[in-house]
């Protein structure tokens, strides 16, 4: 039980300073995805079937918090974390590089889904101006945070999940 609570910590810990320190720093309105992070970096770790469920849990979480049409981040996040899964399955888990890449076609991937999702629902976005004002910036975040939290992630694995890092399930 207490190495539940831990990894309930830290994804909350991730959410809340997500949302709440986050913004400050954002650009033009747009931050770093902590959860698709995380849910990418268990993906890459513990395999496909963790990752994805991880992405359903914080694709609700977010669509709880955050008011809009429900079910757009969770499809969004379990389609990231799906695809990568499918990805790494085929690679070395243990580079450092991997989070890095995975982390950008993370973002690229959401992006599409959430884009195809409100063309579905009646909506004509611009792609061309939205790519530039978010998915740009959400890539470059999204970079830079991904290696420490894929380390955390690692930490978390090592520390509370012991001898279950880098398999299949």
């Amino acid at each position: 039980m207490k190495q539940l609570g831990v990894w309930a910590a830290a994804v909350i810990s991730l959410f809340v300073l997500e949302v709440s320190l986050m913004p400050y720093f954002a650009f033009r309105g747009v931050g770093p995805d902590f959860l698709l992070i995380f849910a990418v970096s268990l993906t890459i770790l513990q395999g496909t079937r963790l990752g994805v469920f991880s992405a359903f849990c914080f694709g609700l979480l977010e669509d709880i918090v955050t008011g809009s049409f429900f079910g757009v981040h969770t499809l969004a996040k379990m389609t990231a974390a799906f695809v990568c899964g499918l990805l790494c399955n085929r690679v070395f888990r243990e580079q450092t590089v991997l989070p890095l890449v995975s982390s950008l076609g993370a973002a690229a991937i959401q992006y599409s889904v959430i884009l195809g999702m409100v063309y579905l629902l009646g909506y004509n976005p611009s792609v061309s101006s939205t790519v530039g004002d978010i998915l740009l910036p959400r890539m470059v975040y999204n970079f830079i945070f991904a290696l420490p939290i894929h380390r955390l992630v690692i930490m978390l694995c090592d520390n509370y999940w012991p001898g279950q890092r880098s398999k299949e399930s």
